[in-house]
């Protein structure tokens, strides 16, 4: 009879309690409908595009950004971003995107290059 009533009394008095149901995940998603870590459009004029550009625009010396169109970035330990730009070299003008990566010691790395209008905008002319 003590081995059928001392378990009883050892859960009394350790506050034993009914095991709890197991955790479930939510059912919806969150309520901006927007995925955790996915790309999200940025200012042009915040800090970690300003960041980026001037970053890529030393990466890439021979070519000048003259303006950036649109910006995203992503949380992906440190951040990602990724720019549309007008690109001019000597004599011509073209859409590019570029992705560069701040790493979360805060490090800048060049990651992608791609001509996004592959026919050529004219540079606009300049006067002296």
């Amino acid at each position: 009879m003590i081995k059928a009533v001392y378990p009883l009394l050892l859960g009394a008095a350790l506050g034993a309690q009914e095991p709890a149901p197991p955790a479930q995940a939510p059912a919806a998603p969150a309520p901006s409908g927007r995925l955790v870590g996915a790309p999200r459009p940025a200012f042009v004029d915040s800090p970690v595009v300003l960041d980026a550009k001037s970053f890529i625009q030393k990466h890439l010396a021979i070519l000048r950004l003259d303006g950036i169109r649109e910006a995203h970035t992503q949380v992906v330990a440190g951040i990602k971003v990724r720019l549309l730009c007008l690109v001019t070299d000597e004599d011509e003008t073209g859409l590019w995107e570029f992705v560069a990566w701040r790493q979360p010691d805060g490090r800048w790395r060049f990651l992608s290059a791609t001509a996004v209008a592959p026919a050529r905008i004219p540079a606009p002319e300049t006067t002296p």
